[in-house]
């Protein structure tokens, strides 16, 4: 599988552009081995953004970027947006600062995990309880940034994410995610979050720090997931 990345942002240089690509390359050869899957290529796009790549990530200043001749919600190729300043003025860096600090690599990471490992959310998991659990390799330990070092001392955190063993069944030993912070499998980690169906009814599972904004967003899953199965 490939993914098209495209630096239309002002905020980020050639320079981190680069060390971004340089460090996926790395961590999806990694991650492939992890989950052992065929490889994951991300590549940079010298295509305008009238004629892009199929899987194409855009990387922005901000929502409200004004690109002439350009439409993102009419271009069928386009399959996410980075809003890099809007990362920086939320308290963000590009590459790396420390472990807490969200980078915008570690956005663009996420979105690319995402569209991977469940696209249009219809990956589910049981549990030995007979449990459903929501698909997503990185949810559940979002927020947590995990470091890939490039050479002359620069470093570029991206996404954590669980491993086959996190979906059980419960007699997995570890590690149950790249970090080796969760302690079995369904964990979740201080800032994550999942969803999981029992008792005929869709539930958000939250890290004690998960924010407030991400327990929103899966609010609102839990409602276009319970129209889904009534519609069934």
């Amino acid at each position: 599988m490939k993914f098209y990345i495209t630096n239309k942002s002002t905020v980020i240089s050639e320079e981190d552009y680069n060390s971004i690509l340089k460090s996926l390359k790395i961590y999806f050869t990694n991650f492939c081995e992890d989950w052992e899957i065929s490889q994951i290529y991300v590549i940079n796009s010298v295509q305008p953004l009238d004629n892009n790549l199929p899987n194409t990530i855009i990387i922005f200043d901000g929502v409200d970027d004004e690109i002439p001749n350009y439409n993102f919600d009419t271009d069928p190729n386009s399959v996410a947006r980075i809003f890099a300043k809007t990362i920086l003025d939320s308290g963000g860096v590009v590459l790396y600062q420390d472990e807490y600090t969200m980078t915008v690599a570690q956005i663009l990471c996420g979105e690319i995990l995402g569209l991977i490992s469940n696209t249009n959310m219809n990956k589910w998991y049981m549990d030995s309880n007979t449990c459903l659990w929501w698909g997503d390799i990185s949810s559940p330990v979002q927020g947590n940034i995990l470091p890939i070092d490039l050479q002359n001392d620069i470093k570029v955190g991206l996404c954590d994410y669980v491993l086959p063993s996190y979906f059980g069944p419960n007699g997995n030993f570890g590690p149950f995610n790249k970090n080796n912070t969760l302690m079995g499998p369904f964990g979740i980690d201080e800032f994550g979050f999942s969803i999981k169906y029992e008792l005929n009814d869709f539930f958000g599972v939250f890290g004690p720090s998960c924010p407030q904004e991400k327990i929103n967003l899966v609010n609102s899953y839990l409602d276009e997931f319970r129209q889904r199965f009534n519609n069934l």
